[in-house]
């Protein structure tokens, strides 16, 4: 018997016998019970021998030492490379980017490109902003307002 065919076997026979089990616990039983030279393995056996040590207890074992593991984890810095694959795998999903900006939606490249335009409270009403927010981003950008560039160009004597 091969291992994918006694692998099929282990799998029916706890199904047979009523007994929820994950795929990833009965691989990995299998693959640390298969070496062991049996021609023809009694599939009956090595079913009572996955329940025994594949149980609720052992379970609920397994879970309290992922929390354990997770909690020794917890609060420290991931190394980069791992940071960058999670990124991407992130931006693959089509998840939500860490931006910069606390609330509210994105700022477009239309948006952005009007900042500085127009006095801040007309373009805010335009683009549904709050006048704050418009202000707040022009600065953040070192843009001026379209009343500053007025005054330069007083200054300067152009109209």
């Amino acid at each position: 018997m091969t291992q994918p065919d006694f692998l099929a076997s282990l799998e029916q026979e706890l199904q047979l016998r009523g007994r929820a089990f994950s795929r990833s616990d009965l691989l990995a039983f299998v693959a640390s019970v298969w070496p062991r030279g049996e021609e023809d393995p009694d599939v009956a056996f090595w079913a009572r021998k996955f329940i025994e040590r594949f149980n609720e207890g052992s379970a609920k074992l397994r879970k309290e030492l992922n929390a354990q593991l997770a909690g020794d984890l917890r609060g420290q810095q991931l190394p980069p490379e791992q940071v960058e694959r999670r990124r991407q795998t992130a931006k693959a999903l089509g998840l939500r980017p860490n931006l910069p900006y606390i609330r509210g939606r994105a700022w477009t490249a239309e948006e952005l490109a009007q900042l500085g335009t127009m006095p801040d409270g007309e373009l805010a009403a335009q683009i549904g902003r709050t006048e704050k927010a418009v202000q707040a981003r022009r600065i953040k950008r070192g843009i001026p307002s379209a009343e500053d560039r007025r005054r330069a160009g007083a200054k300067e004597g152009k109209p």
